[in-house]
């Protein structure tokens, strides 16, 4: 309902205190309203004070009369925000209507639990302790560590620390292997609870010092991960921005100096649980804790201290307005005046922080969305995923488009709208306009026919008769082993022969000598067998091309006397009469651009600019087997990550799937052996959106399997 002149103020609770607050950062006064029940504070204006302090007028007109009678001007505007804003805050007391409005606000918060409850794995609140009474009876005890001379005694020891540690660097980060088992790491959870305590006894503490209450300290947890917390909003009502910034640094200065302290200790105490204890406080903790902390871009210490330091209070909502004006008059020219006013070097210093919390917080919420993700079962995990993302991402960016078409009109009116809907538009076609009429491919270059040799069993090598790039026909020799083993077993087997034939010579005519002629005639059959079979083995170590071709490569310092192994190539052979193919691994993402038929070129990463003609000879469908694995593989230098199983086989760690060429140019000079290298084929265009959306697809529909 409008507020009219006669329209009866509502009735400000009698417990509410008003008292003089802070200037801005501007030199502006302030004002704070404290609700002693609820222990919170609400800071308003010079005029919003004015207002209140005729608040007891009874209408709306009346006070307005009052009000011009003291010589300041406010219309029924301003006064109905005034009136909203005590009402939207509880600040006044129940009267005829009030019972309704608390139903509302109950049905209304009713409607909200699914909100709440969805929300409240994210972060969430629970109060321990009322420490003031604590606080009170220790300050008087603790009270010298703020002093100069403290200070100054721990920065002594600090320093003592450092030289100290200086001395034995080695010992010192060898303590770091402390922490690689599960004592180590329960050590470190107790040390991180103490740390945090004390940090936040630093803020409970100084504010104890300036007279402040802290009505509760309790823990709170970020997606599930505690964190400790004070409240110390009492510190509002400090007017000194000094006093206000020792309790916003208070809880890094004392992580600070615990840690100097115990680099000091550190130096001192023998090995141990506490020396372990000493380095992680010396080290990672007040890291730690500066790094959190010190961004301004999370409602941390960082924050408070940016706020009291510009001395501008509710800093986050005040500096998003004014970096949503920013943007409006960046993007679309608009003449509106700002939400505050505020000088130059102030009001840039808003935009910034602004602008880069949005960055920072997009971000920090994608990533958040992405760990819930992976905290739940799949179902309920895709669920909050894209519940964050809608919530904490989407929805802002909604709500300001919303703004902008409310104000469609004025914005059409201006030319630098005109220009911001020319260069999103060029933005549009670039990413939609199908583009890249090309896609690289990873893939080795081999002979169509080859052939590798190998040692058989582990030899020594008697002769090597060919050279790389030489030619050889089909069954001409090209290294000569030979393997004791099989000469010793070849002998044994000759000479088990000769005695068998010799008793065989002698005969015999009685019975049992016919019966022992028979069993030697089967003995000799079988050694005259294992002769054969170790002849065959001998002349395997005879090693002959298999077919006609040019050896492409000769294993380095093969020559006479030299023992190899079976693993060792030792020569291979190409036959460059049969043609060189491609074997390539075609990412997933675009392996449906390519088609049978479709060209390129090969390019070879060491064989300079020669380029080789190709032609999509066969597309795969499943995983590869071929020699692309090895010559591809990220652990031999190629650019595809593989990863080994438990049973030794590589497979690639992203989805590839194989792709044949068939070269089809003719500059085959000096192509001997492998050549690893990139296949520059064509392939149907892609817009960068159309690939954004197989990507993404493609990644649902991975993690969709259930």
């Amino acid at each position: 309902m409008d507020l009219t002149d006669d329209t009866p103020l509502p009735m400000l609770r009698d417990e509410l205190q008003f008292l003089e607050g802070a200037t801005d950062g501007d030199g502006q006064a302030g004002f704070l309203i404290f609700d002693p029940v609820r222990h919170r504070y609400f800071r308003i204006g010079l005029q919003g004070a004015q207002v209140l302090g005729a608040w007891g007028s009874g209408t709306a007109g009346k006070l307005i009369a009052q009000l011009k009678q003291k010589g300041l001007s406010f219309g029924l505007a301003d006064i109905d925000a005034l009136v909203r804003f005590v009402t939207a805050n509880n600040l006044i007391v129940g009267g005829r209507g009030m019972a309704e409005q608390l139903v509302g606000r109950n049905l209304q918060a009713k409607k909200s639990l699914f909100t709440m409850g969805l929300h409240s794995y994210l972060f969430f609140k629970i109060p321990l302790v009322r420490p003031q009474r604590f606080l009170d009876e220790m300050f008087p005890y603790i009270a010298w560590l703020g002093s100069r001379a403290a200070m100054r005694t721990i920065l002594f020891l600090t320093l003592i620390g450092v030289f100290l540690a200086g001395q034995q660097l080695d010992v010192f980060f060898r303590t770091f292997a402390d922490f690689a088992n599960w004592q180590g790491v329960v050590l470190l959870g107790v040390t991180l609870v103490f740390l945090k305590s004390a940090h936040e006894l630093g803020h409970a503490f100084v504010a104890t010092r300036y007279k402040c209450q802290v009505p509760v300290m309790g823990v709170a947890f970020m997606v599930l991960f505690p964190m400790l917390y004070s409240d110390v909003s009492d510190a509002w009502r400090l007017k000194n921005r000094r006093q206000r910034l020792m309790i916003d640094g208070a809880g890094m200065m004392v992580e600070m100096a615990l840690g100097g302290i115990a680099l000091f200790l550190w130096a001192l105490v023998p090995d141990g649980p506490f020396r372990t204890v000493c380095f992680f406080v010396a080290t990672t903790g007040w890291v730690m804790s500066l790094a959190i902390n010190l961004s301004p871009f999370m409602r941390f210490d960082g924050y408070h201290l940016l706020a009291d330091g510009l001395g501008i209070h509710n800093l986050q909502s005040r500096g998003f307005a004014i970096g949503r004006w920013q943007l409006r008059k960046l993007l679309f020219g608009l003449g509106e005046e700002p939400p505050e006013q505020f000088s130059q070097r102030l009001h840039r210093i808003l935009v910034a922080y602004a602008w880069g919390t949005w960055v920072y917080r997009f971000f920090l919420f994608l990533g958040i969305a992405l760990l819930v993700y992976f905290m739940f079962f799949k179902l309920l995990g895709i669920f909050l995923f894209v519940v964050e993302i809608i919530w904490f991402i989407g929805l802002p960016i909604f709500n300001e488009m919303g703004q902008w078409w409310q104000r469609r009109g004025e914005i059409a009116k201006q030319r630098r709208a005109w220009v911001t809907f020319s260069i999103f538009g060029l933005f549009l076609a670039l990413m939609f306009l199908p583009l890249g009429q090309s896609v690289n491919v990873p893939a080795v270059l081999v002979a169509a026919k080859e052939a590798r040799f190998h040692a058989p069993v582990v030899s020594q090598v008697d002769e090597v008769r060919v050279v790389p790039g030489q030619r050889v026909r089909a069954g001409e020799v090209l290294v000569r082993l030979s393997s004791p083993l099989h000469r010793e077993a070849r002998q044994r087997a000759q000479l088990k022969l000769v005695l068998v034939d010799k008793r065989l010579a002698r005969g015999g005519a009685d019975l049992e000598e016919r019966a022992l002629r028979a069993v030697l005639l089967r003995e000799a059959a079988g050694l005259r067998g294992e002769l054969s079979g170790l002849e065959n083995k001998v002349g395997e170590l005879v090693l002959r091309a298999t077919m006609d071709g040019v050896v492409s490569e000769v294993a380095p310092g093969l020559q006479a006397g030299l023992w190899v192994s079976p693993e060792l190539r030792l020569v291979h052979v190409v036959a460059t009469d049969a043609g060189f193919s491609a074997h390539g691994l075609a990412a997933e993402t675009s392996v449906d651009r390519l088609q049978k038929g479709n060209t390129g070129v090969f390019i070879s990463e060491n064989a300079g600019p020669v380029k080789l003609e190709v032609r999509i000879d066969r597309i795969g469908l499943g995983n590869s087997e071929g020699p692309e694995l090895v010559y591809l593989a990220s652990q031999n230098g190629g650019p595809v990550a593989m990863d080994q199983s438990a049973d030794g086989q590589r497979r690639p760690a992203n989805a590839v799937y194989p792709v044949l060429f068939k070269v089809t140019g003719s500059q085959m000079s000096g192509w001997l052996h492998e050549q690893r290298g990139t296949v520059v084929v064509q392939a149907s265009a892609q817009s960068i959106a159309g690939r954004f959306f197989r990507n993404m697809v493609s990644v649902l529909l991975r993690e969709a399997g259930f």
